[in-house]
């Protein structure tokens, strides 16, 4: 077996502009009105040892210096970590340690108009920060089994450097304007062997997950906190029936632009551009197919973008094999095609989705 993922170190890039961290802004594309901030905004400085839990925040004896007089009702903002976006509920002081009781806020609490145009990635963007090329391969390994089917990849591969342009439109507290948009130029090969008694599942498995990559930008006074997390995921569906076994094969390259967009007249809706090639070969197949089903494997690309840490809209891209039965022929086809979705969370200004509309861009 042999499994290797090319990424740089864990990357974390400090962008001056508050003084308590060094941070700066990402490069706007372009200039815009200066941002009205809620007066009840307090940004936290850095603070050693403090505690952040779903329903509070912990302040340690000596960190509360530069945060004295929070009450209920103020929106605490801290770009410590992967940052957090709060309210508070209730203050509690005790031994030197002050306990926030706190809930999640969103932009629209903090920001009552703003304008985010962020571009990550790329040798034309205005900024220089580069998202870590994505390169993926794993050889002879069985990732799935148990005693109804077993899944082998003898080769799969994923390699990319992705582009993302995040941009949000907050008016008068609402979300006016919203677009995730992912761009890459990608070559994935997948090599397959599923053997199966019976079979009528589905399983997902994710082959690997990067460390978090999290970059700040400053809207006013207000440090966001943007984190990109990348996974490789196989996803494989099939029906059959008695004995079965398969080797199927597929590879592809695409020159993609996929991701969500979002206006006020028009709702949500898919960003989709694909130029790809696609071919597939099946070395072996002795399998018995019920009619109306057959065998699919998507290898895929998943890329999340959190706010504060709070779950995000995610765009997932990857080659797929699907293999059909010919009622004409009695044999098998194998088909590749490149398929994106996207779909996830969002929590931001005044506008909550805890699943977002989940589109098949291709």
């Amino acid at each position: 077996m042999a499994w290797t993922v090319l990424l740089p170190a864990p990357m974390r890039l400090v962008l001056a502009g508050l003084a308590a961290f060094g941070l700066v802004g990402c490069v706007l594309d372009e200039p815009s009105a200066e941002p009205q901030v809620d007066p009840r905004v307090r940004v936290l400085p850095y603070i050693e040892g403090i505690a952040v839990d779903p329903t509070g925040v912990r302040i340690p004896d000596g960190g509360a210096i530069g945060v004295e007089g929070l009450a209920p009702g103020d929106i605490i903002i801290s770009a410590q970590g992967e940052g957090f976006l709060r309210q508070i509920d209730a203050v509690h002081t005790s031994g030197g340690i002050t306990a926030l009781t706190t809930h999640d806020a969103n932009l629209g609490d903090a920001l009552i108009d703003a304008r985010v145009a962020t571009a990550l990635g790329g040798d034309g963007k205005a900024d220089t920060y580069q998202l870590p090329r994505i390169g993926f391969s794993i050889r002879d390994k069985i990732v799935a089994q148990n005693r109804y089917f077993a899944v082998r990849l003898n080769n799969a591969s994923l390699s990319l450097r992705p582009e993302i342009d995040l941009d949000l439109e907050i008016g008068d507290r609402r979300l006016q304007n919203f677009e995730l948009v992912v761009r890459a130029h990608l070559e994935g090969t997948l090599d397959l062997q599923v053997e199966g008694r019976d079979l009528s599942a589905g399983t997902e498995i994710t082959l690997w997950e990067s460390t978090p990559s999290v970059f700040y930008q400053q809207i006013g006074i207000v440090p966001l906190v943007e984190t990109v997390s990348t996974s490789v995921v196989l996803k494989v569906e099939g029906v059959a029936r008695g004995d079965s076994r398969l080797r199927a094969t597929a590879n592809a390259t695409a020159d993609l632009e996929g991701g969500i967009r979002y206006t006020r007249a028009g709702g949500w809706d898919g960003v989709a551009e694909l130029e790809a090639d696609a071919d597939a070969a099946l070395p072996e197949a002795r399998i018995n197919l019920l009619s109306e089903a057959g065998v699919r494997a998507w290898l895929n690309v998943r890329l999340n973008v959190r706010l504060y840490g709070v779950a995000g809209p995610y765009v997932a891209v990857g080659p797929q094999l699907e293999v059909v039965k010919d009622f004409v022929e009695n044999d098998f086809d194998a088909h590749a095609k490149f398929r994106g979705v996207v779909g996830g969370d969002l929590k931001i200004a005044g506008f909550t989705l805890n699943a977002l509309p989940t589109f098949d861009l291709w």
